[in-house]
């Protein structure tokens, strides 16, 4: 969004029984953030590698480390984390934490995802951010076919199943 820093919120809109939006919720501007554009596509660009094998131009062969969550025909951008934290075990190792964020179709987002996994690893927290972004572009996961609440399945129809998701696993998703 080129820097733009946005009032986080949870609610896209309020509907009515029949489907009809009574009250849409419009994105609040906190500030624009001073960063160059070339900076931030930067970080987009190592966002996208996150979820790809390649090669970089200097011949180096690379994995990125959510190479395999990456949803077909949905180009993403995102990235794991674990962090350890407590004392450690009798074999002297840490619990950790996962968390993983992404955000697609990665040249023209329309939904942004942070999981973050209690006592499991950015992989696990990867999966169901897969499972997230293919129900909501309406895709069938290898986990069997995904139901969406639109014909299409594509967001932002798909996105009901997708917060149906999201909230099993106690999550938001956030779209605009």
């Amino acid at each position: 969004n080129g820097g733009t820093l946005y009032k986080p919120q949870l609610v896209l809109e309020e509907v009515d029984d029949t489907g009809i939006v009574t009250s849409p919720f419009q994105p609040q501007i906190i500030r624009h953030v001073p960063v160059a554009p070339q900076h931030l596509q930067t970080v987009r660009e190592g966002l996208r590698a996150g979820m790809t094998i390649g090669t970089t131009r200097y011949g180096t062969k690379y994995y990125g480390t959510s190479w395999d969550s990456e949803v077909p025909d949905v180009r993403m951008g995102g990235k794991t984390g674990t962090a350890e934290y407590g004392l450690p075990d009798a074999q002297g190792k840490l619990a950790t934490h996962g968390w993983f964020t992404a955000f697609a179709p990665w040249d023209n987002p329309e939904i942004a995802i942070l999981v973050f996994e209690e006592n499991g690893s950015g992989r696990y927290a990867a999966n169901t951010v897969d499972k997230i972004i293919h129900t909501a572009h309406g895709i069938q996961s290898g986990d069997g076919p995904v139901r969406t609440s639109n014909s299409g399945g594509a967001l932002p129809g798909g996105l009901a199943a997708a917060k149906a998701i999201a909230a099993q696993a106690r999550l938001a998703v956030i779209a605009n």
